[in-house]
């Protein structure tokens, strides 16, 4: 992105009273191939720093006072810990590997040891910080850029079951979702057009490709990232988050959005209900809505 297209962007926009400037995003046509028209780029009037709720492209006007000079972009990704081992192809064969692979066996089935594997890109760890546990990327939209990562305990015996990379943001896990054409065939043969949203990372895994996670209760940021959804939304939020879920729904609804709330029983979350009667739950739930 180049300093004039910021701008041409700029140009006529108003500020906020909290010191924002909401415009067009310049990139969002070349990162998700579809332009943002809905004012998905934040600037701050005070700091120059941007991000775009849309695509999650951030970066520093230098010097933004009312007047623009060079663009200054951010660090893009994370450096991935020289501990984290594969857990497809040739390294994830590894026997020592094994307790890894036997808890994914345990929250996915066996699935996720062929291609979905390398797609999640799913690794282990066995010493360091991160030691006994699965470490899930929080890819960026190209697949491969790693923004973030959550690591999940699979010993039984840490005090935190999860553990995220440290300053990670929150965006959505698997955000590509929102954008499928829906003319992919489910594990158990279904063709979806719709996309769950829930909060675990682990608990989207099983609807791979067609959900996306919150990595917790939802924030302001990844609910402008579902306004720009181009599939319907079944928002399953953990049994004990049902209204929240609900009033979530509601917004999307008022905002333009296709979205019904599921209300799970209470105790369960998406990763504790068997994949083919959410996945009907969800058909009845958008059969339904007004």
């Amino acid at each position: 992105m180049s300093a004039q297209a910021i701008r041409e962007a700029l140009a006529g926009a108003s500020r906020s009273t909290t010191g924002w400037y909401r415009i067009h995003c310049p990139a969002c046509g070349d990162r998700t191939g579809k332009a943002d028209r809905k004012g998905s780029l934040s600037v701050s009037a005070t700091t120059g720093f941007w991000t775009c709720w849309k695509c999650a492209y951030r970066g520093r006007l230098a010097g933004f006072d009312g007047v623009l000079d060079d663009v200054v972009e951010e660090h893009k990704g994370i450096d991935v810990p020289e501990e984290f081992i594969p857990l497809y192809g040739r390294e994830g064969q590894a026997f020592c590997l094994e307790p890894a692979r036997q808890y994914l066996d345990h929250r996915l089935g066996t699935r996720w040891r062929g291609h979905l594997g390398e797609q999640l890109r799913l690794h282990a760890a066995l010493d360091g910080r991160f030691a006994g546990r699965v470490v899930a990327p929080l890819l960026d939209i190209d697949g491969r850029t790693w923004l973030g990562y959550v690591a999940r305990d699979w010993t039984g015996q840490a005090r935190q079951k999860y553990l995220n990379a440290r300053g990670m943001g929150r965006s959505l896990w698997n955000r590509v979702a929102l954008r499928s054409s829906g003319d992919y065939d489910w594990a158990a043969g279904y063709v979806n057009d719709f996309t769950l949203v829930v909060e675990g990372v682990f608990d989207a895994m099983p609807y791979w490709p067609f959900a996306v996670a919150c990595l917790g209760k939802p924030n302001e940021e990844q609910v402008q990232l579902l306004l720009d959804s181009d599939r319907p939304l079944v928002i399953a939020l953990d049994g004990d988050a049902w209204e929240e879920g609900w009033a979530l729904a509601r917004r999307l609804q008022f905002r333009g959005i296709e979205a019904v709330a599921l209300r799970l029983p209470p105790g369960s979350d998406p990763g504790t209900v068997h994949p083919s009667r959410l996945i009907q739950q969800a058909r009845e739930a958008l059969g339904e809505r007004p």
